[in-house]
């Protein structure tokens, strides 16, 4: 998947998306806090939260693996947004240099305006790289979180079935699980709509 860089839309769609899964690390850490109030009363509850304790070790894991995750996610939205707008002053400055080349007349000053081109040239080829591998780990983060996010999802399911076993704590687990799976389909609708930000600007 390559970025179309000529697209000046791409620009502003790599900024929501550093804005937009910055926000998401608050949702992420939202699990993490289900994860240790899940532990807590897990703690309390003893042998009613038998069968909980599974789940809870799962929602540490998991809680710790997306904010680590989200935050990867973020800085390489973030970095794309630079470099792009990098990206964007280079070829202004080129095209400026080049009209400046067409008008001159004195040799020297056109191959010394040359020598800038190519430096300048090949300034935009390396942010146009560094984009492109931005963008790839970028999706390959986004396509990590989202299948993260279903097995949370999945998980919360389950906690649901096992809160009705642990007695009087059972509106605490589930309101956890609650918690758990709204936390996850927030991240995961996030995830969606940046991916298909992206491919709207023409990814190719």
């Amino acid at each position: 998947m390559a970025a179309d860089l000529e697209n000046p839309d791409f620009y502003v769609v790599a900024a929501v998306a550093a804005a937009d899964l910055s926000a998401a690390l608050e949702v992420a850490e939202d699990v993490s806090l289900a994860a240790a109030n899940a532990n807590a009363i897990g703690h309390r509850a003893g042998e009613a939260a038998r069968g909980f304790r599974p789940i809870t070790d799962f929602m540490d894991e998991v809680a710790r693996d997306t904010i680590r995750l989200v935050r990867d996610i973020n800085q390489e939205a973030l970095a794309i947004s630079r470099v792009s707008i990098r990206k964007m002053r280079s070829d202004t400055a080129w095209l400026r240099f080049e009209n400046v080349k067409k008008r001159v007349n004195n040799d020297t000053t056109s191959r010394s305006l040359e020598t800038v081109l190519e430096r300048v040239s090949l300034m935009i080829r390396e942010e146009h790289q560094l984009v492109e591998r931005h963008l790839r780990n970028l999706m390959a983060l986004l396509d990590e979180v989202e299948l993260r996010m279903r097995a949370v999802r999945s998980v919360a399911a389950s906690a649901r079935v096992e809160a009705i076993h642990t007695g009087d704590y059972r509106p605490h687990f589930e309101s956890v699980a609650e918690t758990m799976d709204n936390a996850a389909e927030i991240i995961r609708e996030r995830v969606l709509r940046n991916r298909r930000m992206f491919e709207q600007v023409e990814l190719r």
